[in-house]
């Protein structure tokens, strides 16, 4: 156990926040150099600049069962969070929840592990960024026959809600802000305006009813200084979406009702739903409850997006996978340490049992 804690500890300590590439890129030197070290087969493969791992106990591109974590992590809510501190069996700090901590238990897996599946590992560098450096690498022949487990989530998520990005846009005429009667109309009034014709339209969910589309403003932009009346005004609406093609009657809708000029910023993210019966995802639940010793572990869904999306292709069965920890993202995000000894587990019966 001690020597996957330290593991721990050098990773959070990199600070591997996504942005950083050359900071990304020495996690993926310290995975990579502690599983050689482990006597496990690792290929590095660089796609738009970032080190990306393929690790397994055999050699080839494909394995019966590929699990994935990424080795980026967010910014720090505050000086000195890349650091681990343990209080009693849980430890804080940037990353050990999301996902440099399953990161870990996926090593621990994979240096232990002498069963009859071949298992295989994929540790990404920019899921907080939106993955775009796996799709090149899935490209180059990395792929599943049986099972893919993400980890990074909670419980047993099957499903994931799409993502899209709409920004509404405003024109006006800028001037000086001293003399506004110089401008017909003010991009930002427009932008209001526009706003508030759509709200009332706008998807209401519950914390008790989760599953369903939201769509939720989270950015606005006008002048660029605080004595100008803006030609340009805009607000970026982040919606997730539940059925796939939705995002298309999204736009449509924002559009229509708003009277503003509507466009996509990004690229969108498909919904991901997995099939619960799936006899793979069945026997996942039950060594997830007896492991754990939790009776209610079942399927769920989830709000949030991860890089499943990316295996959906290969079709198997897929599910995102994690627990003992939480508060992502957060300055108190934490992981239990009792992960460490249960995960490997997990996974090692997992596999065996699906190898009968």
């Amino acid at each position: 156990m001690e020597e996957y804690l330290e593991l721990l500890k050098k990773l959070v300590e990199n600070k591997s926040v996504t942005a950083d590439i050359a900071a990304v890129n020495r996690a993926s030197a310290i995975m990579a150099d502690f599983l050689r070290s482990h006597g496990i087969s690792v290929t590095v493969e660089t796609c738009n600049g970032r080190d990306l791992l393929y690790a397994s106990r055999t050699p080839g591109k494909e394995c019966d069962v590929l699990l994935n974590a990424h080795l980026d992590v967010v910014p720090p809510s505050f000086e000195g969070h890349h650091q681990v501190t343990r209080k009693g069996d849980v430890l804080y700090g940037r990353g050990v929840n999301d996902d440099l901590g399953p990161a870990v238990g996926i090593a621990r897996f994979l240096v232990e592990y002498q069963g009859k599946t071949s298992c295989g590992t994929i540790f990404c560098c920019d899921e907080e960024n939106g993955g775009v450096a796996l799709p090149p690498m899935l490209e180059r022949g990395y792929r599943a026959k049986k099972a893919i487990l993400v980890v990074d989530s909670s419980s047993i998520v099957v499903a994931q809600k799409g993502i899209v990005n709409l920004v509404l846009v405003a024109k006006g005429k800028s001037c000086h802000a001293a003399s506004p009667w110089n401008t017909g109309e003010n991009a930002i009034n427009r932008l209001i305006d526009g706003y508030l014709k759509l709200r009332p339209h706008l998807p209401v969910v519950t914390k008790d009813d989760q599953w369903h589309t939201t769509m939720t403003p989270t950015m606005l932009s006008g002048s660029p200084t605080h004595n100008q009346i803006p030609e340009e005004a805009t607000m970026l609406l982040n919606c997730r979406f539940t059925e796939p093609g939705e995002e298309e009657k999204l736009i449509a809708m924002a559009r229509e009702i708003s009277g503003l000029d509507v466009r996509v910023e990004g690229n969108v993210i498909p919904v991901v739903v997995g099939d619960e019966n799936e006899p793979a995802l069945h026997i996942l639940r039950k060594v997830m409850r007896e492991v754990l010793e939790n009776p209610n572990i079942d399927f769920t869904r989830m709000n949030g997006a991860t890089d499943a999306r990316y295996f959906i292709k290969m079709n198997v069965p897929i599910a995102s996978i994690g627990w003992g920890g939480g508060n992502a993202h957060s300055a108190e995000e934490f992981q239990n340490v009792k992960f460490f000894d249960e995960f490997p587990m997990v996974c090692r019966r997992f596999c065996d049992e699906l190898a009968d």
